[in-house]
């Protein structure tokens, strides 16, 4: 479909980075078939604050996203605060008010990449997706984390 082609998706790298064995995850191991190896696909990682103020990877992250953002989980309730279903009535259908949470992982990293493609696409109507991907990537901090 044309309409694939022309948008960026925004994907959380998954939380199984590092697991009891103590081996490092990959996406790859990870994405769903049909969105391996697409131009228009952004994977992100997850950052999170340690206590000697160093942002590393977060542990539970997987190492080879695109792009890291923070996703929390360090040290001393580093967490990103998101909307959250809550409050639920027993109503039918019931009816649910949303309320905020703190937490952490790779889907709370990948909304300040769809938020800053939402601002590059704001600022230029033409850019394409693998423009969007490449902006994203090339003008990152590149750090060894």
């Amino acid at each position: 479909d044309e309409r694939l082609s022309q948008t960026l998706f925004v994907v959380a790298a998954n939380n199984c980075g590092e697991l009891n064995d103590g081996k490092m995850r990959s996406v790859e191991n990870s994405m769903p078939p049909g969105l391996k190896g697409l131009p228009n696909v952004v994977t992100v990682s997850a950052t999170a604050k340690k206590r000697d103020g160093v942002t590393r990877l977060a542990y539970y992250s997987n190492v080879d996203g695109d792009v890291a953002a923070p996703g929390g989980g360090g040290d001393e309730g580093d967490q990103v605060w998101s909307t959250t279903w809550g409050n639920c009535s027993t109503a039918k259908p019931p009816v649910c008010r949303s309320t905020w949470s703190a937490t952490s992982g790779t889907s709370m990293a990948a909304p300040f990449v769809t938020g800053t493609a939402g601002l590059m696409l704001s600022t230029n109507h033409s850019i394409t997706p693998e423009q969007m991907k490449s902006c994203l990537t090339s003008g990152a901090n590149v750090t060894d984390i």
